[in-house]
This record gives structure tokens, sequence and C-alpha cells, in this order.
């Protein structure tokens, strides 16, 4: 594993708030009762699976194998050690990708399935399946570019987990997966390295590498520093029997490649991976992530998830706290640099924002930005504050999670041009960015409890991301009918849209919400006939097409308008499919 600075940081917010503590304890309280279907919806894991139908195709011995498995399944732990690229400045697991968690008899697969946007709900997906596992586009999923494929299918295969990821009877395995010895953390790592160090290390056992590459990152090797003989000696093998390039490295796309460079040395660089070379897997040959967090001192071994802590502390008497909850943030009048004077700006229970201005000079402000000139002071952060963080808007249907970013793009599309920025200097003060970090993130990985704890203390629920979405955007994640309730007590708009069009009630839809809310969504006066910002399609079409559970459970409240926006839609549709036939026809 290759830590750069930005994977660093990346993951010391992913162990913060990915997995949050209430879902580690309600799912280990369910597991060790023995309800393990209860143990998966604390983790918000989706079982497909029956198995009483298991036991009537394929016998009882191997329904009994698979419950065992699932009587010692963690979810949380699972969902703790799936891939996540941080680096990108992203803390949702990975899009679309399945991981398999044993094989049995008949070529059954037990397998999950990570989530089908990186910013919908962060549920997973627990299934059976046979062999192989299918990961290209299913047929028919795109008749035209208009439709949408069903939300089941996953672009790539993760391959096999160790059953100490998954099963509490193996998390013990940890260190001896890699190798190493059950120790404590602190006897995993030499140190952290220097440049010079880190190069004489390599050279002493017979490899170059270039000095400028190791100089761009200090922590660029960090996750294999401890086991550079192992893997000098594994790349020495396979140089002895294959010519040319050897590419040796991890499943996070951590590449290393070495070529012979006379005289017995190799010479090694940080690679990108060709298929055409020779590859060697080093999953083993690394080091617990958890582990070079807490050498960083990026984690606290108490915020650790408690079956990680007993592994990595064997000798230890007293459980971890687990990751740590929402600290108390300061919810009081804030200052704000404005002509030359300090002045406290307050926001309302209505979520507006009161400054110490009149409105004669609001109204010039807006004049002035009408003009083409930028707010300032007060205004600039009454702004960001109301409408989001300023800056250059989003252009619509660009860069957003909603509709399915995988969905190809359209054939012909007329992009809006983007409203004038409304506030070159409308930044929200550092406090309130702090304060709306937290919110989102506890708010994307579903802890509703965190979210509650800051909305009690008084942050604002009108609080807007970077995209302009608010909590409603996030009911997906929270998955709390009294926190909607909530939000729209204190005035949230229902039909309130992001910088990119999308109304709760799409984010819902695409972000794979659960019916209840859906429909708790549409009785609190959201509107179905609501349509895709980039494709003109009407969100009960696509639930129809991709999630035709949730479209059967809400046409009863479909209105006529909603209707006649979906008979319409597929109308065109079919249209569209016939001229394209028909120019295929002509063109072949």
């Amino acid at each position: 594993m290759i830590l750069t600075d930005a994977a660093v940081q990346g993951w010391r917010t992913v162990r913060r708030y990915a997995v949050p503590a209430p879902m580690i304890h309600r799912a280990t309280e369910r597991r060790l009762a023995g309800d393990w279907r209860g143990a998966c919806s604390a983790a918000d894991v989706a079982v497909d699976l029956d198995l009483s139908e298991i036991n009537r195709r394929f016998g009882t011995a191997t329904a009994d194998r698979i419950e065992e498995d699932l009587r010692h399944f963690a979810p949380d732990l699972l969902r703790w050690h799936l891939p996540r690229r941080p680096s990108t400045g992203h803390t949702a697991l990975s899009p679309r990708r399945l991981s398999v968690l044993d094989h049995y008899d008949d070529d059954l697969i037990l397998a999950v399935g990570s989530p089908r946007t990186g910013y919908g709900r962060q549920q997973l997906r627990l299934f059976l399946s046979s062999e192989p596992l299918q990961t290209s586009q299913p047929p028919n999923a795109y008749s035209g570019y208009h439709t949408r494929e069903p939300c089941t299918w996953h672009m790539a295969v993760d391959g096999d987990l160790p059953r100490h990821v998954w099963d509490a009877r193996h998390t013990g395995e940890l260190l001896t997966w890699y190798g190493l010895e059950p120790a404590p953390h602190d006897h995993l790592v030499w140190g952290l390295h220097d440049t010079e160090r880190f190069l004489r290390a390599w050279a002493e056992l017979g490899v170059d590498i270039p000095e400028r590459k190791v100089k761009i990152n200090p922590h660029m090797a960090l996750g294999y520093w401890y086991r550079l003989p192992e893997i000098v000696r594994t790349v020495r093998e396979a140089v002895a029997t294959t010519p040319g390039r050897i590419v040796a490295g991890w499943k996070d796309r951590s590449y290393l490649s070495f070529t012979p460079a006379g005289d017995g040395r190799l010479a090694m660089n940080f690679y990108v991976y060709d298929p055409r070379d020779a590859y060697i897997p080093l999953e083993r040959l690394g080091l617990p992530l958890d582990a070079l967090l807490i050498q960083l001192g990026l984690l606290d071994p108490d915020h650790l998830h408690p079956l990680i802590h007993a592994a990595l502390f064997p000798s230890a008497t007293e459980p971890p706290a687990g990751p740590p909850r929402p600290g108390h943030l300061s919810t009081g009048p804030v200052r704000v640099r404005c002509g030359g004077v300090w002045h406290e700006i307050r926001r309302r229970q209505d979520g507006r924002v009161q400054i110490p201005h009149s409105e004669q000079e609001e109204q010039r402000e807006t004049t002035l930005v009408a003009l083409g000139g930028s707010r300032s002071g007060c205004f600039a952060v009454k702004t960001a504050m109301e409408n989001g963080p300023a800056g250059l808007p989003r252009q619509r249907g660009a860069d957003s999670d909603f509709p399915d970013p995988w969905a190809p793009a359209p054939v012909t599309q007329t992009v809006p041009s983007p409203p004038a920025r409304p506030a070159r200097q409308a930044r929200l003060p550092r406090r309130l960015r702090e304060q709306r970090r937290e919110l989102m993130r506890l708010a994307l990985h579903g802890d509703t409890e965190g979210v509650m704890s800051l909305l009690d203390a008084g942050v604002s629920a009108h609080t807007r991301d970077h995209r302009g979405r608010t909590l409603l955007h996030f009911m997906a994640h929270l998955r709390d009918l009294t926190m909607l309730e909530r939000l729209l007590t204190e005035g949230l708009d229902i039909e309130g849209a992001d910088v990119a069009g999308v109304t709760p009630l799409v984010a819902a839809a695409y972000g794979m919400g659960d019916i209840a809310l859906i429909r708790a969504l549409i009785t609190a006066g959201a509107r179905l006939d609501v349509t895709s910002e980039r494709t003109g399609e009407p969100v009960t079409a696509w639930l129809e097409k991709a999630r035709p559970e949730v479209f059967t459970a809400i046409s009863d409240l479909e209105d006529s308008e909603a209707a006649a926006a979906r008979r319409g839609w597929w109308h065109e549709t079919e249209k569209w499919d016939r001229d394209l036939a028909e120019w295929l026809g002509r063109n072949p």
C-alpha cells in the first residue's frame, strides 16, 4: 500500500465518520444475540437471500453451512474494510463493486455488493449467486440513452475477502494473514523514514530508485517499509524466470515496477500498471492500514473498531470506545469583518440570516451585484449561509450524483449557461464551514444520532453543503421518518433543489431510499412530476424501469400530471428508439 498525503488525511476522515459508533454497537448487540438479520439492518446491509429456498434447492447441509456463517457475520466490520478512494476527497464506499465472502457447493457464492452511486445511500447488499459472477452491463440495459439500467448490476469483482474482515470468529487472524506475529501495533513499523534512509534501505537490497520520486511524498512507501526484504526476494524470484518488466502491487492500485539494471541489481519506479507486464500481487506483504494510521499519529487506538482493536492489542483489558462522536461546536452569533469593522450575524429560526444592515443597504448591494459587482462582508456571508457556498455554480446536470453517474451521456444535450457568480468573496466563516462539514459527513454515512446531536446543540437545520443540498437530500442515508418530520417542522423546503436541480425526492429515489421514506416525501408534498435536469426523464419513469418494486408501492400516490408526464416520456422514448433503429438500418 502506498500512502500519499491525500490518502493519509482521507483515511483519517474515513475512520472518523464512515462506520459510526452507534452502528457498531447496535450491529454487535444483534450479532451476539444471534440475530444476524438484525445486525445487517443495523449496519444498513440489505439481505437478498432466503434460507428456506436454499434448503429446498441445494439441501440442508449447504443451507446450514451458510446460516452458520451468517450467524457470525459482522457487517459493521466488513463496512470498515471495504474499498474507498479517500485520496480523491470522498469518504464514501467505491460504488458498484462485488466482494466474495465465501464459496459453497453447487458453485454458490456468498457476496456483498457496494452502493450503486458514490454519494447515494451507503447501503450494502448481501446475496447468493452462482459462479462466475457477472460484472458486465446487463443486456438491454439501455435501449437508448434515455433509459436506466437495473440497480443490481456491478462493474467489477474485488475477489475473495479473507475471513478476518467479515467473520467474527476469525478477526484475530488480522496480523497472521499478513505473515506477522500477533503483537501490539508498535512492533510493526520501524519508524517514519526520510528520503535518505529509504533510498539507502532499498540500495542495500540491490534496488535503485529515482530520488525525485521519493521526495514527492514523505509517506509514499510507509505501507511497505517494514516488508522490504520480503518484497525484494519475491521480485527477484520472478525476475529470474520472467524477462522484461515486473510489476508488483496492491489492490488499492499502488504499483511498483522492477527492471534488471545489470550486475544483479534492479531498478524500481512507482508505476501505473500495464496489463502486458508480469504482475505480482503483494496484498499479504503489506501492513494493516489501521496500524499505519496509529503509527502516524492520525488514529487513536481507542477509536478503532472493537474487533480490530482486539487483533492489534490482544492483551488489552478494556474495550475501545469506537469512532469519536461529534464534538461540541459553538453555535452562537458569527463575527464577520465588514467595511473595516466587526459585525455579528445570526441565523433565525426560519433559516433566514439576520445582519446589522438596513433594507436600503441590502437593496443597494443587490443592485451592485446585478451590475456585475461582488458581494462582500455581511452580505457575502449571508448569501453563502442561505444559498450554499458561493463561487461559480456548477452546470445543471454536470458533476452530480443524481441521476446515476454511470448512465451514458445524452446524444444531444443543451447545457444552459451557468448563472452569474453571486458573490466572489461569499465564503462561510471557518466556524460555519466546520459545522457544515461535520453535519454533512454525519448525514452521508447515516449517523442519525450524530446529526440529531448537532441540531440539538444549535447547528442550523437549514445548512447547505457545497452542492447546495440540505439534510432533506440525505434522508435516504438517515432512514429516520422522525428526522424528516423535524426538518419539515423547521421549515425546510421539500421542493428545494440543489445546484444540479435535484430535489429531495429525486435524491431519495436515485439514492436508493426506502419505500417508506419515498412515500413520506410524496405525502409531505414532494412533486412526482419532477424531471431530470440532465435528460428530462420523469422520476416515476426511472423508478418504473430501475426500481419497479418502489414504483408499484407508490403508484397509488401518482397524480394525473405525473402519470401524464411518465406516459409522455415512454411515448417519446419509443419514438426515439424507432428513429434510431431506422437510422442504423440506413447506416449499417
